[in-house]
């Protein structure tokens, strides 16, 4: 919760039945109406609650005269080799195939993708965060000498707008502002695909894409440091091996007082606070990185 950490002891109590008693609080800093509302979901995650759960891993918790809802957390790290594989249209041949183009295709290695729309074919780094699917592109592209009417400019607006993912029969279902397209698994991933790290070492530094800009430098002693046109940020970071929310947490300190009066800089600010997602390209030239409040695509210095 914002402004509580919780702990204490569960009990099934039933078939969706649970009983939970939380015994230790530790407060955050907080201002008071953030406070109020996480006294109050404290308050309903206490005694007997019944729970329901849904395919995609969403919880359904009721009991007192209240109900609250959720998703499971997804991360990068957990969801990259269960998505893997080839992926199709559903729905019978598009005007492309029937006019003798090869389907349009995505295919999915753990944090990496292929995307082929019928005409041309795009790659790049790939991070699936809590059902929500993020790429970077290389910036690589085939030009293909391609007829009206042959590419799925559908399936690509789509795919490239960070798509909600969820799971359905034989394949996924891909939704965003730009249309959802249902998608049917052909396959496993070509032996080979992928090629991407997901470690950050002391000396990289990253350029961080759209406004209001930065860069992204890991230092030795696990510190890192966000220089920005406002000031700088700087703070701890650590490998998160045996954590299932991520493989990098980043802890940042207090940031300069004019970088937190300007609203685009706090929201590259927030993209790194806790526990983060990081892909960086099989040639080390792009980056992607990912967690609670958004991505952030950048290029590694040479």
């Amino acid at each position: 919760m914002p402004c509580l950490v919780a702990e204490g002891s569960w009990a099934q109590a039933g078939p969706g039945a649970v009983a939970l008693a939380p015994d230790h609080r530790t407060a955050r800093a907080c201002n008071p109406a953030s406070r109020v509302q996480s006294e109050a979901w404290l308050a309903a995650m206490r005694g007997a609650l019944r729970y329901g759960n849904g395919p995609n891993g969403e919880i359904l918790l009721a009991g007192g005269g209240h109900w609250m809802a959720g998703d499971l957390v997804r991360r990068g790290s957990r969801d990259a080799a269960s998505l893997a594989g080839r992926y199709e249209v559903e729905g019978g041949p598009t005007a492309a195939q029937r006019k003798g183009a090869e389907p349009a295709e995505l295919i999915l290695a753990r944090n990496a993708y292929y995307l082929w729309d019928g005409c041309n074919r795009t790659e790049g780094v790939a991070i699936a965060f809590e059902r929500q699917l993020f790429l970077h592109s290389s910036g690589l592209s085939t030009l293909a000498n391609c007829l009206p009417g042959r590419d799925n400019a559908g399936l690509k607006q789509i795919v490239i707008s960070e798509p909600r993912i969820g799971r359905v029969q034989g394949g996924l279902l891909l939704s965003s502002p730009a249309g959802a397209v249902r998608l049917r698994r052909t396959g496993d991933a070509p032996p080979g695909t992928g090629g991407v790290t997901t470690r950050l070492a002391p000396g990289v530094r990253f350029n961080l894409f759209g406004a209001p800009g930065g860069t992204l430098a890991i230092l030795p002693g696990n510190r890192f440091r966000l220089i920005q046109p406002c000031g700088v940020t700087e703070g701890l970071w650590r490998a998160a091996p045996r954590e299932t929310d991520g493989p990098v947490r980043f802890g940042p300190e207090r940031s300069a007082e004019a970088c937190q009066r300007d609203p685009a800089v706090r929201t590259v600010q927030r993209a790194f606070l806790g526990h983060v997602d990081v892909a960086i390209g099989p040639n080390r030239d792009i980056a992607l990185f990912t967690g609670r409040f958004g991505a952030v695509r950048a290029r590694l210095e040479r």
